[in-house]
């Protein structure tokens, strides 16, 4: 049941950026030869992105995070098609209905209202299997999702990702494009220069061979800082959205709205239960061991992604 709802006016800072445990994963792919996330948090200033006026708005919506899903059975943080194919079952008979993440902006900016039983459906990275796996569940039931996909990798030169057409074509069929940056880097290690081409030139890049805006944003690994937060906002985004299993969301916060994390070996009942708030999932995380994040590699823009040694870059 969505809330909406009036808070006092509160003097804070806005302190902290974060992200979690998450590991970028691909069924194929070895998962310790790949992207890995942070098992950390990371501390910073206080952000220049400006607060939105008081009173602040809160409205309750479940963003769901998921990356890929295969026919060949899932693990972790990509699931099998029969777990997904659940999970629509129970938004279908439970009444939910999907919304988009300028919808959730707008309410936040006391612009819109949002439907009964919201929930926001997000896949990153633009793995190819979404495309056959993933639309068309979401057609059958009704359902539209936010596809987040990487600027640098959908120029057709691997099976792995999905092909500008195929983008295209998701567009076409009703489901909303974000931007998940140029290369999937570590944002908060990038310079000015780096930070322009992941955020700047990756919207410009996919709206064009596109054909159509796009005005999402969701950060690689979940993890931000201040400054990248600000330089989201500055690019034209009108929302972001990193990773906190919560299902407030703030108009305070709509360059880091909350999401949880879809797991393959989550229940049909816990799944529930997570949509309503009243249990936070646990941290995903696919080693035994503390994650750490991916290896420094000096270039001009201040880092470089391991993801273009693995799959190559534009």
């Amino acid at each position: 049941m969505r809330t909406l709802r009036l808070l006092l006016p509160v003097t804070f800072g806005l302190a902290v950026v974060l992200l979690t445990n998450v590991s970028l994963t691909h069924a194929s792919v070895p998962a310790e030869d790949l992207l890995q996330t942070a098992n950390r948090a990371f501390a910073a200033p206080t952000s220049t992105v400006p607060l939105s006026p008081t009173p602040l708005i809160t409205v309750e919506v479940s963003i769901l995070m998921y990356h890929d899903v295969s026919r060949m059975g899932g693990s972790g943080i990509n699931l099998s098609t029969q777990v997904f194919s659940a999970q629509m079952d129970y938004l279908q008979k439970n009444g939910y209905t999907s919304v988009s993440l300028d919808q959730i902006a707008a309410a936040l900016r006391g612009q819109a209202t949002l439907p009964p039983k919201p929930v926001a459906l997000t896949f990153d990275d633009g793995w190819a299997h979404v495309y056959t796996n993933v639309v068309p569940v979401l057609q059958s039931h009704g359902f539209q999702a936010t596809f987040f996909v990487l600027a640098g990798f959908s120029n057709g030169h691997s099976p792995t990702f999905l092909s500008w057409e195929q983008i295209k074509s998701l567009r076409a069929a009703g489901m909303w494009i974000g931007v998940h940056s140029f290369t999937h880097p570590v944002l908060s290690r990038l310079n000015a220069v780096g930070l322009r081409r992941e955020i700047v030139d990756a919207k410009t890049e996919i709206e064009k061979n596109m054909g159509g805006s796009v005005t999402v944003f969701a950060y690689p690994y979940g993890a931000l800082s201040p400054s990248v937060m600000q330089a989201v906002q500055d690019a034209g985004y009108v929302a972001a959205v990193a990773i906190n299993p919560r299902i407030q969301q703030r108009s305070d916060q709509i360059y880091r709205l909350s999401r949880i994390t879809m797991s393959n070996g989550m229940a049909t009942a816990r799944f529930g239960v997570y949509l309503t708030g009243k249990l936070l999932p646990p941290r995903v995380a696919l080693h035994s061991q503390p994650i750490s994040l991916p290896p420094r590699r000096q270039t001009g823009s201040g880092y470089q992604s391991p993801m273009c040694e693995r799959f190559g870059c534009e």
